[in-house]
Formats: C-alpha cells, sequence, structure tokens
C-alpha cells in the first residue's frame, strides 16, 4: 500500500509540473500573440504556418488545448474570415512554378491537411459545444478541406510512389 501511496505521489507530483508547464507555455503564447497583434493588426498572415499548414489556432484544438484555443478565437481570431482560416498547403514551401502541361491547372498535389479548418477539427474531435460556439461566431460552413488526408484514394498511389523510388 505504501509503494502505491508513494506512486501516486509522483504522478500527481508530474500532473501539477505538466499543469504548471502549460501554463507557462500560455503565458509565453499570450505575451507573443499580443507582439504581434500590436505590430501588424490581427490577420492569419501574421502567423507563419507550421511544418504541415498549421497555424497556433489549429494546434491548440488539435491537442485538446480548447480553453486557450477558446482564449485566442475571442481576442485574436474573433471575425468569421479568421476562425475560418485553413491550414495552408505544406507543399507551398518547397515547390517552385511547377507546370502540369494543361493551361490553368495546378499540380494535384495539395499538402497533407490543406484546406482544415477549426470547425472540422471540431466536428472530427465531436465537440457539439465548440462546434455550436465557432458557427455562432460565424464559422464558415463550406470551407473545403482538400489535402491528400481527406482523399484516401490518392494514398495508395502516394506508398506505391515512394515504394517505386526505394
Amino acid at each position: 500500500l505504501a509503494e502505491h501511496g508513494e506512486k501516486l505521489k509522483i504522478l500527481s507530483s508530474n500532473a501539477k509540473n505538466l499543469e504548471n508547464r502549460i501554463k507557462l507555455l500560455e503565458g509565453r503564447l499570450f505575451k507573443s500573440l499580443e507582439k504581434e497583434y500590436k505590430s501588424v493588426g490581427c490577420n492569419a498572415k501574421m502567423f507563419k504556418p507550421g511544418p504541415v499548414g498549421d497555424l497556433p489556432i489549429h494546434q491548440c484544438f488539435v491537442l485538446d488545448l480548447k480553453e486557450i484555443g477558446k482564449k485566442i478565437v475571442n481576442e485574436y481570431f474573433s471575425s468569421p474570415e479568421l476562425i475560418s482560416t485553413p491550414y495552408k498547403n505544406d507543399l507551398d514551401p518547397w515547390r517552385k512554378a511547377k507546370s502540369t502541361g494543361v493551361p490553368n491547372q495546378k499540380p494535384r498535389e495539395d499538402g497533407l491537411y490543406t484546406g482544415e479548418t477549426i470547425l472540422h477539427i471540431a466536428i472530427v474531435k465531436e465537440d457539439v459545444d465548440l462546434v455550436k460556439d465557432l458557427l455562432a461566431k460565424g464559422a464558415s460552413l463550406t470551407s473545403r478541406a482538400t489535402g491528400v488526408f481527406f482523399q484516401p484514394s490518392l494514398l495508395p498511389l502516394r506508398v506505391g510512389e515512394l515504394n517505386s523510388w526505394q
């Protein structure tokens, strides 16, 4: 019994450390957001997309940091356009102007999560309250996620292409 009590103390201590680290990171995040907001105003371009085209607002909801995400929405993403900001195409920084040979046709690569919004994330997580909140704030119902992740028919081809390169 004493051994279990000791393990519980360690787990409790670890949980408290994690809570403190989250609060510290939250403070740093909001300090950074406030600095950017004051210098350029709030728009989706104030953030550089992450490695998969994500913005901080997306990561808050993907990582279940819902309360932090809601604060960011309320303070910095308060317009319907900003709430509906999609994941950017993560291939854009790596791609040079690439022609398909067909006029006005883009290459088919859409990145991994291109187009996904926080409304999509809330729906996937089945968070009814968050979905209602985002819709009340004007989140777009017509946003379309076009990334490869959302097009399973493209995935086998990708795997086949990777195998042929090996």
